[in-house]
């Protein structure tokens, strides 16, 4: 599946989101009021800018787009947990 592909395994999450969103078929509008934020909040988030979101956002970005919190996280230098 989309997940396992090895483009997507060596994704930070700022490109996971924008590239389930885009699968998606969604703009960042319409994602940003799935989850309940601002889209400047969201386009901060894509592109990296808001580099530590809080798991709550990110639990509800996953589901807003129809994947898993990990899926969404798993990557080598994301959100290393201690």
């Amino acid at each position: 599946s989309w997940h396992n592909s090895r483009e997507v395994k060596t994704m930070k999450l700022p490109e996971k989101i924008l590239y389930c969103r885009k699968r998606a078929g969604l703009s960042q509008e319409e994602l940003a009021e799935r989850v309940g934020c601002s889209r400047s909040q969201l386009a901060r988030l894509e592109s990296g800018v808001s580099c530590r979101p809080s798991y709550q956002i990110v639990a509800d970005i996953a589901r807003a787009l129809g994947v898993t919190t990990q899926q969404l996280e798993q990557s080598g230098s994301d959100r290393q947990r201690a």
